[in-house]
């Protein structure tokens, strides 16, 4: 038999005027448990937001690699691919809040080869994947546009686990770059002598990273550089006047010289042209003939100059009269490169061994070096390759060769290790080109690339130059 349903009414609920009766404690204890849940529902939900987030996320991607937005820094990474290496971290914007969430895709005309976003009244990023200049390198445009005249714009290129080249010359230079040390200035050349924290004669918009990656600005875009020791390089816009875009492009290669082979070596155009090659084959002296005669030389020298790239130290006319020794080792120096000039004759300074000597090293140059830059000089015209490389052309993964400051390459054939400090007579010498093999020219024993020789000997009337062999 079925349990019969009760029909009164139900009673009326006794919480309510339960809670009425409460005592003025009780009601606050309870009006604080209710915020206290709030919130903690409201913690709960922006943690889980956060965790659900990743902390990088792809913005543009190709097939070599892509740039993700890192929120932590709120910084811009470019990563190779497949192996997903980070080649370069941009700290971007300046003084745009950066560390926002990461640019929302729906904020520009999307096609999967461009990206941009717009921090309300401050600035717009713009990212573009633009056409590869070589099968294995990708390169990406990168436009900051101010929205307000008093927004300056700045991004800054890590020099963690990255050696720099390029950019400007300093008077004290380094390379790599990431010992030197500039306060942001106008990208503009400037006479040492006047100012000596200016930036000299030879300046290029053109970035090199050991990691592979390129930074490129175009002429028309007026630039700041500031260089910060051992943390970061940064380019940015001028103060004062109207809003000036910040403009310039990303690439990545597979290694450095891949990079500079296919960005670098390009930069110039095809329309090359060598100097006066008379200027080789012999030796310039103080010279005090017709003033057109001189102008002439002297261009040929500067332009002979522009090729070596910093990849030496000095001056073309920098022996000392005062010091045999570092006559001698100048010398020695000069003999490898473009052409021997000299302020002071050796019979005015030196013993006569040092003349002998000198003559030597004139024909040397004339023998062995000449016959080389014309080689090279070649390929340079045809390839853009420089004449004269860094150890890391022919090992630009070798961590070793980055930091190489003090050797020199012509063409992938001769390596040069001249000797630098005063008194020493001994050195050590970095190979490069791992399963390569290489000559000592003074003693006829063969070494190993990839390898570094430890305190090698080099006295005063040598210099340790070695030729690869295979």
């Amino acid at each position: 038999m079925p349990l019969a349903r009760p029909s009164a009414p139900i009673p009326e609920a006794a919480w309510t005027s339960g809670f009425r009766e409460m005592t003025e404690p009780w009601k606050g204890a309870v009006g604080c448990l209710g915020v206290a849940v709030f919130f903690a529902m409201t913690i709960g939900i922006i943690s889980w937001q956060a965790l659900e987030q990743p902390p990088e996320e792809w913005v543009l991607r190709g097939r070599a690699g892509g740039v993700l937005w890192e929120r932590r820094r709120g910084a811009l990474l470019l990563r190779a691919l497949p192996e997903g290496r980070t080649a370069a971290v941009v700290a971007v914007g300046g003084s745009v809040p950066a560390t926002e969430p990461p640019p929302p895709r729906d904020r520009c005309w999307h096609d999967g080869r461009q990206f941009c976003y717009a921090w309300e009244e401050d600035a717009e990023l713009r990212l573009s994947l633009e056409p590869p200049p070589a099968p294995a390198t990708e390169c990406y445009s990168v436009r900051w546009t101010p929205l307000r005249p008093d927004v300056r714009l700045k991004d800054c290129f890590s020099m963690a686990n990255v050696s720099w080249y390029g950019g400007a010359s300093t008077r004290a230079q380094r390379w790599p770059l990431n010992g030197a040390e500039s306060p942001a200035q106008p990208f503009v050349s400037s006479d040492f002598s006047k100012k000596p924290a200016g930036y000299g004669p030879v300046l290029e918009r053109y970035f090199l990273g050991s990691t592979g990656v390129t930074v490129t600005v175009a002429p028309a875009v007026p630039l700041l550089l500031s260089l910060e020791s051992n943390k970061h390089f940064c380019l940015g816009t001028p103060a004062g006047g109207a809003a000036v875009p910040l403009r310039y492009q990303l690439c990545i290669s597979p290694d450095v010289a891949a990079a500079h082979r296919h960005v670098g070596s390009q930069l110039g155009g095809q329309e090359r042209a060598l100097p006066d090659t008379a200027l080789l084959g012999l030796p310039i002296w103080r010279y005090h003939g017709p003033e057109g005669s001189a102008a002439k030389i002297r261009r040929g020298l500067r332009s002979w100059a522009k090729r070596l790239k910093r990849h030496h130290r000095g001056s073309l006319a920098g022996d000392s009269p005062g010091d045999p020794e570092l006559y001698v080792r100048w010398l020695q120096i000069m003999t490898f490169l473009p052409v021997m000039a000299f302020s002071t004759p050796p019979w005015l300074c030196c013993d006569t061994w040092v003349l002998n000597l000198t003559r030597r090293c004139i024909q040397r140059h004339r023998d062995f070096v000449v016959p080389l830059l014309m080689k090279y000089s070649e390929e340079w015209l045809s390839l853009g390759y420089p004449i004269f490389r860094p150890a890391w052309w022919l090992s630009p993964t070798d961590p070793t060769a980055f930091t190489i400051e003090d050797e020199f390459l012509i063409g992938d054939e001769v390596l040069v290790a001249p000797i630098t400090e005063k008194g020493q007579t001994w050195r050590d010498i970095f190979l490069p080109g791992e399963g390569q093999r290489w000559l000592d020219t003074n003693t006829a024993r063969v070494f190993d690339g990839g390898t570094t020789l430890t305190n090698y000997s080099a006295g005063l009337t040598e210099v340790p130059v070695f030729v690869k062999t295979s």
